[in-house]
């Protein structure tokens, strides 16, 4: 039960497990190696059984004030949503450009350990431990990565989720310095019921947050808020190129109410350029393999970072020292002009709130057009792109009919709407499953299948025709899962019983669609004769002992009751009874083998049945 839960949990989400979770179920014996081999890429599995006993734990750093001017960068979020990794991969990308300031031992070892642990590479490597919830403070030096190469003194702090009551955290957040604060939100798709609120109970979390700061007056020296949508590369949803789009979509128009309220908070501290921002390591398998890429983290030391932090409040100073004062003054009232026309819009825009940016009937017709193209002439990658895409704004209007005043369009019409999607975007599915189940390589092909029927089935938009057709896809899937793990498996077999117990599973997937794939095909044929040859060779060894004991009592020659009883041809004599129920076991065998098959399992059967008949001809 545990093996089929393994397979079921490891095929459709990689990360549904972690390397603790494995690394208990092999030490008890539940799953043995081939197992993971079986359900996980080579290059995954081959990493998991040489890291699984490895263990790195990141050591704690504390706190140490700074005392020079800088700009202080706050990591919020809730235990488990990333802001250790993120400080990790943010010191890596920047390389030699950060410099360590006023560390202790403690610290530096924290941050060479954690820069380490992001070094981009071709292979997975093991994340560290980071077992620590308590406040960390990181202060270092970024040099601009161009000709200026002008540092920018920073402090990463990193908030545990229990925050309240630390006072070094209450004196950074009072103190004058400027603030940049990031919001992580772990976007993971976990695929546990336990965990079907962990996404409110974070932005829950957040809202408490906000909160908290707005009443310390931190928002007074912060200059820019952004919520970091993080793991988003767990959510095999989306595809790589589509992670900015979701990233936002998650937050405006799933969060509606939390997104709107951020806006107000940089509305009224003069903050224009909140917004959500998607942020991954790289490629995650069993939530501590990675792969890393920290391109992410680059972009976002580049901007927002190093654009908000110290250096830049004396620009002003540094362009009139420059040439012509007066020549100077006139292009910086010209660039401020140019600002404030923009803030002037941006401050419109945030006053209107969250809103539609296309009519009703427009949108309709527009989503009409589109989901109609999920299945005519559209390749699969397309289709999933564009059903991405228009759910995401399904999700937008359906939550803009629940406000206050006359809704945009009807809810009604929204779940009409996502009926259609739906149903259109599972005809797409159903055809590439069509197509998978015929091919002869299942493996490379219905992965992503069995996560869209599971997605598709918790919109609540399906008809009950295709919600049997995807339950059938489903099933297909788990029984080609079930028939790997069958053929895969040892066996060992001492009646016919046994071999007869092996023939009716294989008479289960016999006749299955599961015989498409070479594997499977290739595993089912030879998996009776297995079985018929693994009786045989038990019967070899019980002939070979009946021989052995006959020629021991054959040596003693002096006809004691043991040898007398070995030359007696009574039908009362309990050894010539063996010998003879072995020699009806090996006729009963040899009935069930095909006598004319040229597979090799098979004609072994024959020939170790011979044998054991051999063996068997000392009393005759």
């Amino acid at each position: 039960m545990e093996v089929n839960k393994l397979i079921k949990n490891l095929v459709f989400n990689e990360n549904s497990l972690s390397m603790n979770d494995l690394k208990q179920m092999i030490n008890s014996g539940v799953i043995s190696s081939k197992d993971l081999y079986n359900v996980l890429e080579k290059e995954i599995a081959d990493t998991v059984i040489s890291e699984l006993q490895a263990r790195c734990e990141v050591p704690v750093g504390g706190t140490q004030e700074r005392t020079d001017e800088h700009t202080e960068v706050f990591f919020w979020g809730m235990q488990g949503t990333g802001k250790t990794t993120i400080i990790g991969s943010l010191l890596n990308a920047g390389g030699t450009r950060v410099q360590p300031v006023h560390n202790t031992v403690e610290m530096n070892n924290r941050l060479r350990l954690l820069q380490n642990a992001f070094i981009p590479k071709k292979t997975y490597s093991l994340l560290p431990d980071d077992l620590s919830n308590e406040l960390e403070v990181l202060n270092i030096d970024i040099e601009e990565n161009n000709h200026w190469k002008r540092k920018h003194p920073l402090t990463f702090i990193e908030v545990p989720e229990q925050y309240k009551g630390i006072k070094e955290l209450k004196a950074m957040l009072n103190n004058s310095m400027d603030k940049i604060h990031f919001l992580c939100f772990d976007t993971a798709d976990k695929d546990n019921e336990k965990d079907v609120q962990y996404f409110d109970k974070q932005i829950s979390y957040l809202q408490d947050v906000l909160k908290d700061l707005k009443e310390l007056g931190v928002f007074e020296h912060s200059v820019g808020i952004y919520i970091l949508v993080t793991k988003i590369d767990g959510n095999p949803f989306i595809p790589q190129k589509e992670r900015q789009l979701a990233a936002q979509t998650m937050i405006t128009a799933n969060q509606a109410n939390f997104w709107y309220e951020i806006r107000q908070i940089c509305h009224q501290m003069n903050i224009y350029d909140a917004t959500p921002l998607p942020f991954t390591i790289g490629d995650v398998k069993l939530q501590k393999l990675v792969k890393v890429n920290n391109s992410m983290a680059e972009n976002l030391i580049d901007k927002p970072i190093l654009l908000k932090s110290h250096p830049y409040k004396s620009i002003m100073n540094t362009v009139l020292n420059f040439g012509n004062k007066w020549v100077t003054l006139l292009i910086c009232i010209m660039v401020f002009c140019g600002i404030g026309y923009k803030l002037y819009k941006d401050s419109e825009l945030l006053n209107e709130g969250p809103q539609a940016t296309i009519k009703p009937y427009n949108f309709i017709e527009e989503f009409i057009k589109k989901e109609k193209s999920l299945i005519k002439d559209v390749t699969y990658q397309k289709s999933y792109s564009s059903f991405n895409e228009l759910e995401a704004k399904l999700q937008t209007e359906a939550f803009l009919t629940q406000k206050d005043g006359s809704p945009l369009i009807s809810a009604d019409t929204v779940r009409l709407l996502g009926r259609a999607l739906y149903n259109d975007f599972s005809k797409s599915v159903e055809i590439k499953a069509k197509n998978a189940f015929q091919s002869e390589n299942w493996n490379a092909n219905i992965k992503d299948l069995a996560w869209q029927c599971k997605r598709l089935k918790k919109g609540n938009y399906l008809t009950s025709e295709h919600e049997r057709e995807l339950d059938k896809i489903y099933n297909t899937i788990q029984e080609y899962y079930e028939a790997k793990n069958f053929i895969s498996k040892k066996i060992s077999c001492k009646s016919l019983a046994e071999v007869n117990d092996i023939k009716d599973e294989y008479l289960n997937f016999a006749l299955s669609e599961v015989r498409n794939d070479t594997i499977v095909r290739k595993g089912l044929e030879n998996i009776v004769p297995k079985a018929q040859l693994s009786y045989a060779r038990y019967l070899v060894d019980m002939a070979k002992q009946r021989y052995q004991q006959y020629k021991q009592a054959l040596k003693n020659r002096s006809f004691t009751r043991q040898a007398t009883d070995f030359f007696t041809n009574s039908t009362y004599n309990s050894h010539y009874r063996r010998a003879n129920s072995l020699r009806q076991s090996v006729r009963d065998l040899k009935s069930t083998l095909n006598m004319n098959s040229s597979n090799d399992y098979v004609l072994d059967a024959i020939e170790q049945c011979n044998i054991a008949m051999n063996y068997l001809e000392f009393d005759r």
